[in-house]
């Protein structure tokens, strides 16, 4: 069996902590028991000391009583009666385990019976919370019965546990202390998903790679069955499919087995609205999603945010997504190396994973992606988002406010699509005021031996010559600022700083959504800030401007929701880099 070895920052804002939204789902087929039902656990009333410290397998627990699972009182089904009625509403109990060879912690299940809410620790780390939340110093509770077992997959929590010395922590709440009963009785089992439990359609997405304000591919698995249909609109009508007032078949269906990707791709669209959708097959419904079109009005501003290189770091790829939906940008430029080697089963996990960027609401933040090195198969993007078969394209937002370039450094930079970027630079330049591109491969690598982007490279002097304004690249796993920059064949490889040219190009990126960290050790004269650190950039784009805040992946569920009448307000728990020249990179509109 193999395992990340992982140091997690254990710091607890109690100032807000928002429950995950995490559902119970159907008993899966169980192979074996970690820990057994009625099994023996510590505990303790109201405990001091903080779950991420009682949580960890080294935590001294020596003056903790023992008594078996279920905990509780009141309802004459409880194994350990504690004293609690009158006194507290908190219970919490801990129990160290191991896992042996075989025992994939990606199999791992709680099962619980709980009244009337609970938060789950596992090695220092909270991972979700059923029924309760903390806000300001406030504590809400809701009121739930303890009936049947409830089954919560801990797959996607996989990198929190070590082969050894694990320990689980549950702290146990009730409405109030007067209630007349209270329910914790848990046990942890290696189990499958029961044959037929899971859904019939999954891993959604809405890709945008054409124009933005008027089109949008709606893109999902269809694990059994006939594919489904798309019924959409600009009203709400829940699930009700026969209320929307469209409804669209895919137009491509792809096999990806044990995926069948299907791809809806909507035209006719109004710009800058709100469109609420969901797919019916022959015997489901999937839930109801929403997404927002790109505005068409030059005088618009809006959000967007760009990184990449997630590759096989999943717990921080999780944690980077769950930001995404707490910020709620229009889009998100995924510039490359989304998975580790070109494998079906990387996908499935990584679209899986890409789930966690869709709100509570069921808001879906559209994905432009992009291909990178680790996407090995020329037509991955093609195949799994719909793009276009070279994986180049750009699309506009806000008239000629903004216009992006999704382009491939893995194909050659001259030729076709060299030639296709030269002429679309020029039709645009005189009247866009914003022009950004994105791309996998850096020009100029900000860790020593890394090699020069030479075949991106190629695409510096069309930059130049048509006053590209901010290059997004990936790849280095570092992150990166520059000084507006052009090319020079007597600069520093190969680029000097140009300062007040209306022509040069900030470049930012290089990483990094989860991969492996690189020392950022290679810094040039015209290098603005670097830094090794996961994170990905934020960037406003108005009239004026484009603001570029890059935030540190850290817990998501320290970060507040963004809320719509201040877009680009740092929210609450949201860990920004704080490097020299400041939080906040501007670059100015030059028209």
């Amino acid at each position: 069996m193999h395992f990340r070895y992982i140091v997690y920052s254990c710091c607890l804002l109690l100032g807000h902590i928002a429950a995950v939204a995490v559902e119970a789902q159907a008993a899966p087929v169980e192979s074996s028991a970690i820990i057994e039902q009625q099994s023996e656990w510590q505990y303790r009333l109201a405990p001091k000391d903080s779950p991420a410290k009682y949580s960890a397998y080294a935590y001294d627990a020596s003056d903790w009583e023992s008594g078996w699972a279920g905990f509780g009182y009141g309802d004459d089904d409880d194994k350990t009666e504690v004293d609690m009625r009158g006194r507290t509403t908190r219970l919490a109990i801990r129990h160290r385990f191991e896992l042996s060879d075989g025992e994939d912690p990606a199999q791992l299940w709680l099962a619980i019976r709980y009244d009337d809410a609970f938060e789950l620790w596992i090695n220092g780390k909270r991972l979700f919370a059923k029924g309760v939340s903390h806000k300001d110093g406030k504590r809400k509770v809701d009121s739930h019965e303890a009936k049947d077992w409830e089954y919560f997959s801990l797959a996607e929590y996989a990198d929190v546990f070590t082969e050894y010395r694990n320990c689980i922590a549950i702290l146990g709440y009730n409405v109030g202390a007067g209630s007349s009963d209270f329910t914790l009785d848990p046990k942890l089992i290696l189990g499958t998903p029961a044959p037929g439990s899971q859904s019939r359609m999954n891993k959604f997405r809405v890709v945008w790679s054409a124009d933005p304000t008027t089109e949008a591919t709606i893109v999902w698995n269809q694990a059994k069955g006939k594919p489904g249909t798309v019924h959409y609109g600009t009203v709400d009508h829940l699930q009700e499919v026969a209320a929307y007032e469209s409804s669209l078949a895919p137009q491509r269906v792809v096999d990806q087995s044990p995926m069948t990707t299907c791809m809806a791709h909507l035209t006719g669209l109004q710009a800058d609205t709100e469109y609420f959708f969901c797919l019916k097959d022959e015997s489901e419904t999937s839930q109801r999603f929403k997404f927002r079109t790109a505005p068409s009005d030059p005088a618009a501003s809006f959000t967007f945010i760009a990184g990449g290189d997630s590759r096989n770091g999943r717990k921080v790829r999780v944690d980077a997504n769950r930001t995404v939906a707490k910020l709620r940008p229009l889009f998100v430029a995924f510039t490359g190396d989304m998975i580790v080697t070109d494998r079906i089963d990387k996908w499935e996990a990584w679209l899986d994973d890409w789930q966690q960027t869709i709100s509570e609401d069921g808001h879906i933040v559209p994905l432009v992606p992009h291909r990178g090195n680790h996407e090995g198969n020329p037509l991955s993007m093609y195949q799994t988002f719909g793009t276009p078969r070279d994986a180049y394209y750009a699309f506009s937002i806000g008239g000629d406010l903004f216009r992006y370039y999704a382009l491939n450094s893995e194909i050659p930079a001259n030729g076709a699509q060299g030639e296709w970027l030269d002429a679309d630079l020029k039709s645009h330049h005189d009247s866009v005021t914003h022009l950004v591109a994105g791309y996998h491969k850096p020009m100029r690598p900000h860790v020593e031996g890394k090699p020069e982007g030479s075949n991106p490279f190629r695409w510096a002097d069309s930059f130049y010559r048509y006053g590209l304004d901010l290059a997004l690249e990936s790849d280095s796993h570092v992150m990166k600022r520059t000084l507006p920059l052009r090319p020079d064949k007597d600069g520093e490889e190969g680029f000097s700083h140009a300062a007040d040219d209306s022509n040069a190009t900030v470049y930012i990126g290089e990483g990094c959504w989860g991969a492996p960290l690189r020392a950022a050790n290679d810094g040039k004269s015209w290098t603005l800030a670097k830094g090794s650190f996961n994170g990905f950039d934020w960037m406003h784009v108005t009239p004026e401007s484009i603001e570029i805040k890059t935030v540190r992946v850290g817990d998501p569920a320290q970060v507040e929701q963004v809320q719509s009448g201040a877009i680009f307000q740092t929210p609450k728990g949201l860990q920004l880099w704080e490097p020299e020249g400041g939080t906040v990179l501007v670059v100015p509109a030059d028209k």
